[in-house]
């Protein structure tokens, strides 16, 4: 049996004692190698794994960044075509209220020739019946409308 190793002891050993020692130092020096070795590995792929989120992260933003111009791109021309309705529609309210006042004058002017061509028309009968009461007093007849 192999005497233990450990700090702060020194022992008288043998050349078989000292064999085993050495030998359980380097079976403890490549386990810790592997060890070593095996966390560098682990911290190299956390690493590229790391890059890999980072560049990720950066075409998220860039996809993100393109839809926001692509949104203020398409928000203007919402703006725009707004502004070209607001414009039209007030040029239509414009042209309604003319073609109303137009309208409003015309039915005036309606009103008034209608009114004169009644005006023209109780004349007339005026004159009709005038002109029929004096022939059936020439005839000796009474009018025919009282």
């Amino acid at each position: 049996m192999a005497p233990t190793v450990s700090l702060g002891t020194i022992t008288p050993v043998t050349g078989n004692d000292l064999s085993a020692i050495v030998i359980e130092c380097v079976a403890r020096t490549e386990r810790a190698s592997a060890s070593t070795e095996e966390s560098v590995a682990r911290g190299e792929r956390v690493h590229l794994n790391l890059q890999l989120t980072r560049l990720g992260l950066e075409v998220v933003r860039l996809k993100q960044e393109d839809a926001i111009a692509r949104q203020e791109v398409l928000t203007a021309r919402l703006e725009q075509q707004w502004a070209d309705a607001d414009a039209r529609w007030q040029e239509e309210r414009v042209a309604m209220r003319e073609s109303g006042e137009r309208q409003e004058k015309m039915l005036q002017e309606y009103a008034r020739q209608t009114d004169q061509i009644v005006a023209e028309l109780k004349g007339a009968r005026d004159e009709r019946r005038a002109m029929l009461a004096a022939l059936c007093k020439l005839m000796d007849e009474p009018p025919p409308f009282p």
